[in-house]
């Protein structure tokens, strides 16, 4: 038979005996002790949780959906008339409203415009260097050519365009028949929650 192992309380005191065998004793639901030995093989506690926790597992995953980093981000934009002087005065006008979803890098457009005074011919989003400064077009969107009606589309942003949309600087251009350099613009700015805006 082999000769029992003999542990640094061999020599002990009682209580100092009893209090050796308390540390090594496993603690409950954190390890497991062999029958044949005081060695302690600890447990993977999170693991085994998830694995006798089916909703706890379910919860972690709602969670991590529920990041900001991961969420659906909503902007929108108001669509006013370019600057114009005298001699342009006349060929530009009307209005319109856009909103856009952003999920990941992809941005979906849909919105209207009304009042042009010629025949939308071409929507295009654009990146300047801040809010309200013109920049140069990037994308394409679908428009309706007439005085009034829908814009739409989706785009892929690179990480220079995100990073602009999240400074307010990505515009949306309107351009017509008249205002070959443009009739309405504006630029995309983040949809405040209803409880954000009392804060």
């Amino acid at each position: 038979m082999k000769a029992p192992q003999c542990f640094p309380d061999c020599n002990a005191s009682a209580p100092a005996r009893k209090f050796f065998r308390l540390v090594r004793s496993p603690v409950r639901g954190h390890g497991t002790a062999d029958k044949d030995s005081e060695e302690i093989r600890p447990r993977h506690v999170w693991g085994d949780s998830l694995r006798h926790h089916p909703w706890l597992a379910a919860l972690t995953l709602l969670l991590l959906s529920a990041t900001p980093g991961l969420a659906q981000t909503r902007f929108a934009l108001s669509l006013d008339p370019v600057a114009f002087d005298n001699s342009t005065r006349d060929t530009v006008g009307g209005e319109g409203r856009v909103t856009a979803t952003l999920n990941g890098n992809t941005l979906t457009l849909q919105g209207a415009f009304s009042g042009l005074t010629s025949p939308a011919t071409a929507a295009r989003l654009g990146l300047g260097l801040d809010f309200a400064v013109p920049g140069d077009f990037f994308a394409d969107l679908s428009v309706a050519r007439a005085q009034a009606g829908a814009i739409s589309g989706t785009v892929t942003l690179t990480s220079a365009q995100l990073a602009g949309l999240r400074r307010r600087a990505v515009m949306l251009q309107i351009d017509s028949v008249r205002g070959t350099t443009g009739s309405l613009w504006g630029w995309f700015e983040p949809v405040t929650a209803p409880a954000d805006r009392g804060r």
